[in-house]
C-alpha cells in the first residue's frame, strides 16, 4: 500500500483529529482571508486616494523691497512660476498677484465724504487680486467676504471679475456686465484692463473708513490672474503660488527639487505644505491596514502552533503504527509525505470552505468599516490565492517539526517499548 493510500486511510480512522483540524483552520482561514481582503482593499484605497486627493504647496517670497506696496510684494518672476510649472508632479497652479487700479466710466470705488477730503489723490484707486480660486483669498478664508449673486472663477476663465456687491449697486453693475479697470502701472507697462464681472460678493465685516478708499473693504477686486499680470505690467511677478501636486507623497520631494533650482528668489522662497486631508485618510488606512496584519500575523501564529501541537499528538499515539512501518524498511520521506498529506487535506478542505463563507463574513466586515473604506471589503483571486498558499506553507512549518522527530525514531525501541 503506498503512502497516499495509508494517509486516505489514515484520514478516516482518525476522524476525530480530522475534524478538529477542520474545525480550527475553518476559524483561522476566515480570519485570514478576511485579513487579506482587508489589506488588498487598503491598498487600493490607498492608491485612489494619493491619485485623488493629492496635495498643495504654497510658495512665498517673503525679500523685503522699497516701493509700492502691492506692486513690490509681487516677487517671484514668471520664469520662476514657469520652472516649477514644468515640474514633473505639478498637476496645476494658481498663481496670486497684488495690484492696485484706477477706477474708470464703468467702475468706481465706494468713498467717504470724510475720505474723499483727506484722500483725495486716492479717491479713485481700488485694490486688486489675481487668482484662480477664491478659496484661497484671505477674505474668503476669514469669512469676511462671501459670494453673493453669480459665481467664483471657473477652469478656463479669463479677465472675469468678481466685485463687491456694494460697488456692483453704486455703479449699476449686473452679472456679465463688462468693465474697465485703469492701468495704474503704466510706467511699468501696465495698461487699462477690460473684464467680465461673473459674480459679487457680500461683504460680512466692513472696515473702518478712516484710511484711503482702496483699503475699504468693498473696493478689493478680485479678477483671473490674466487680468492682474496685464495691470502689473509684464515684468511684474507673483505674490505667491499653490501648486497642486499630483501625489501627496511626492510634495517635499517637489520642494526639494526646487530648492536645488537655480532660481533668482531662491534665497527668500518660503514653502508649505498642505496635505492635511491626505494625512487625515491615510492615517484612518494606515490603522486599517495594521489590523489585518495584526489578524494575520495572530492567525498565522496560531494556525503555526495548533497545527504543530495536534501532528506532535498524533504522532506520540501513532508509535507503533510508526515503530512497524520503519521495521518493515518504509523509507522515512514516505512516512512523512503521508503525514504531511494527512495535514494538508483537512487544512485545504477548511479554507475551501472558509471561501464559500468568506461574502457572510465580508458583509459584516463592510457593515464595520463602512465610514472608513470606500472600497468593499471583497474576496479576491490573490487573496483566495494567498490564503491558500498560507494553509500549505504552514503545513509544511509544522513538519518540519515532525520530521526533526521522525528521523530520531528507533524502530526497535518503540516495538519493545510498546510490546
Amino acid at each position: 500500500m503506498n503512502f497516499i493510500k495509508r494517509a486516505f486511510f489514515s484520514l478516516v480512522y482518525h476522524k476525530k483529529n480530522t475534524l478538529l483540524l477542520f474545525a480550527v483552520f475553518f476559524v483561522l482561514a476566515i480570519l485570514v482571508l478576511t485579513a487579506f481582503s482587508m489589506l488588498e482593499a487598503c491598498k487600493l484605497e490607498e492608491k485612489e486616494l494619493r491619485e485623488n486627493i493629492g496635495a498643495t504647496v504654497t510658495v512665498n517670497d517673503y525679500a523685503v523691497q522699497d516701493g509700492d506696496m502691492y506692486r513690490a510684494s509681487c516677487l517671484i518672476s514668471q520664469g520662476s512660476l514657469d520652472a516649477m510649472r514644468r515640474h514633473a508632479q505639478v498637476e496645476s497652479s494658481n498663481p496670486y498677484y497684488f495690484s492696485m487700479a484706477i477706477g474708470s466710466s464703468t467702475i468706481s470705488p465706494v468713498v467717504m465724504e470724510e475720505q474723499g477730503d483727506k484722500f483725495p489723490s486716492y479717491s479713485n484707486l481700488m485694490r486688486i487680486e489675481g487668482t484662480l480660486d477664491l478659496d484661497t483669498a484671505a477674505e474668503f478664508i476669514s469669512g469676511q467676504h462671501g459670494m453673493l449673486r453669480g459665481r467664483g472663477f471657473e477652469s478656463g476663465d479669463s479677465f472675469a471679475a468678481v466685485i463687491s456687491e456694494d460697488v456692483a449697486l453704486q455703479n449699476g453693475i449686473a452679472v456679465g456686465d463688462t468693465v474697465t479697470l485703469g492701468g495704474y502701472y503704466s510706467q511699468f507697462g501696465g495698461v487699462d484692463t477690460e473684464v467680465e464681472v461673473v459674480g459679487t460678493y457680500a461683504v460680512r465685516e466692513y472696515l473702518p473708513h478712516t484710511n484711503a478708499p482702496y483699503f475699504n473693504s468693498e473696493n478689493l477686486v478680485y479678477v483671473t490672474p490674466d487680468a492682474a499680470m496685464q495691470l502689473n505690467g509684464p515684468e511684474a511677478g507673483a505674490y505667491s503660488a499653490r501648486f497642486f501636486i499630483r501625489d501627496p507623497e511626492q510634495a517635499a520631494a517637489f520642494v526639494e527639487d526646487v530648492q536645488a533650482m537655480d532660481l533668482p528668489e531662491s534665497a527668500d522662497l518660503r514653502f508649505t505644505i498642505d496635505d492635511l486631508q491626505y494625512r487625515a485618510m491615510q492615517g484612518t488606512i494606515s490603522s486599517l491596514t495594521s489590523i489585518a496584519i495584526a489578524m494575520l500575523v495572530a492567525s498565522s501564529v496560531i494556525g503555526a502552533i495548533t497545527l504543530v501541537l495536534l501532528l506532535l499528538i498524533a504522532l506520540k499515539n501513532r508509535d507503533f503504527e510508526l515503530g512497524v512501518l520503519l521495521s518493515m524498511g518504509e523509507a522515512r520521506a514516505k512516512i512523512l509525505s503521508q503525514l504531511v498529506l494527512e495535514s494538508l487535506f483537512p487544512v485545504l478542505a477548511s479554507t475551501t470552505g472558509a471561501v464559500f463563507a468568506a461574502p457572510y463574513t465580508q458583509q459584516a466586515v463592510n457593515l464595520l468599516f463602512s465610514g472608513a473604506l470606500a472600497h468593499p471589503v471583497t474576496a479576491t483571486v490573490g487573496s483566495i490565492a494567498a490564503v491558500y498558499g498560507s494553509g500549505v506553507m504552514l503545513t509544511l512549518m509544522a513538519s518540519s517539526v515532525t520530521a526533526f522527530k521522525l528521523w530520531r525514531y528507533q524502530p526497535k525501541k518503540v516495538l519493545i517499548a510498546a510490546g
